[in-house]
């Protein structure tokens, strides 16, 4: 199964979570705006975007609603981590209808190690 983790960041903080998730899963990574692809040639996709306002950028937005994704999982960084990050995925994940989703602050993914929820996540992809 061929594999694009597709990400915005406005500040980095998405981009150091989309990088390690390729990088851990052999993916082909791309940022939106500045990486050109075929969606064509991928069977499973992993989006990250920030929170801004409750929602995931514009541009992140704008792709899932202009392509035909199968087999999609989300993650989100928000500033939240607590059951205000968590209705926020519910809110996010809903609107776009994707199951598979997840929420990450900067504590669960500025250490390294297997008990850190982003290295639980990238176990389960």
């Amino acid at each position: 199964m061929k594999t694009a983790v597709v990400y915005t960041s406005k500040i980095g903080n998405t981009a150091k979570v989309a990088k390690r998730i390729s990088k851990a899963i052999d993916a082909d990574l791309f940022k939106l705006g500045q990486d050109d692809f075929d969606t064509n040639a991928y069977d499973r996709f992993i989006l990250g975007s920030g929170v801004y306002a409750g929602k995931i950028s514009k541009a992140m937005s704008r792709f899932i609603e202009s392509n035909d994704l199968k087999n999609v999982s989300l993650f989100i960084t928000c500033a939240y981590n607590d059951d205000k990050g968590a209705k926020q995925l519910e809110k996010i994940a809903q609107r776009y209808d994707i199951a598979d989703a997840i929420f990450f602050n900067k504590c669960d993914y500025k250490t390294d190690g297997e008990d850190t929820k982003l290295s639980q996540y990238i176990k389960t992809l």
